[in-house]
């Protein structure tokens, strides 16, 4: 059975809400599906980037978003260990190369 992160769990779970498909999601949000299969995995670190995106696509409320970012940060610490547990505005979530390219198709 394939691990999956916090913020895989919340995803997931909007997803199934909003009856979405990974590939359609990933489309919709301009990133590729691997990148968003690895993120969900945890094999990839969250960036903030990517969280505002699933802000903007699921037109979350103050608590969603709350949650969402808690499950950012869990997922992060279980990728990169106690350093991510840091406020997701510094190091947690923050913007390796070019912010606006991250999980970006190709």
């Amino acid at each position: 059975m394939q691990k999956i992160s916090p913020i895989g769990k919340f995803c997931r779970t909007m997803r199934r809400e909003h009856r979405k498909h990974m590939i359609h999601m990933a489309d919709e949000i301009g990133i590729s599906p691997s990148y968003l299969s690895e993120v969900e995995a945890g094999e990839r670190v969250v960036t903030r980037v990517f969280v505002e995106k699933i802000e903007q696509y699921f037109c979350l409320d103050e608590f969603s978003i709350a949650i969402l970012h808690r499950a950012a940060r869990r997922s992060n610490f279980e990728f990169t260990g106690p350093t991510a547990q840091q406020d997701f505005s510094t190091a947690a979530f923050g913007e390796p190369h070019s912010a606006n390219n991250v999980g970006a198709k190709k």
